[in-house]
């Protein structure tokens, strides 16, 4: 994982295969804290691995789920990670439990959404469309992003 953050996250772009393989490894990593095991669903689409998209884009939102969704209550907390592939564009969803009473896990909160959404415009301009969806008990992410097959 520290080596795709220092060397491969260089370029503006990576193929979405390596981007895949750090979500996973960052969501088995999130999965050793509790042996019991805990409620996440995962299916990422590696059917595309060329596809190119920048570095890091897809982890805030994972990272979002795990930190909001009180996930170590095995009886209400639970993730859904979703990502499907076109030949060029890929739709990431991302679904969380919202737990009954909000549980502040550190002081620098509430900038990690707009961070991405910045990043996006910057990097996407006119390519890309999140959407948003809290409700009562759920959280969800939705993007679809337009992306290129990696030259090479």
């Amino acid at each position: 994982m520290l080596r795709y953050m220092l060397y491969d996250c260089k370029a503006d772009r990576v193929p979405l295969g390596k981007e895949i393989e750090y979500l996973r490894h960052f969501i088995d990593l999130n999965l050793l804290k509790d042996s019991r095991g805990l409620n996440v669903q995962v299916s990422l689409d590696e059917s595309r691995p060329a596809l190119s998209i920048a570095p890091m884009l897809l982890i805030p939102f994972v990272e979002n789920a795990f930190k909001h969704s009180k996930i170590e209550d095995r009886a209400r907390g639970w993730i859904r990670i979703e990502l499907q592939t076109a030949a060029e564009h890929i739709l990431f969803t991302v679904e969380n439990s919202v737990p009954d009473t909000a549980h502040p896990k550190d002081q620098a909160g509430g900038i990690g959404l707009n961070n991405v959404r910045r990043q996006l415009e910057l990097l996407y301009p006119d390519q890309h469309e999140l959407a948003i969806e809290p409700e009562a008990d759920t959280f969800r992410i939705r993007l679809k992003l337009l992306v290129e097959q990696v030259a090479g």
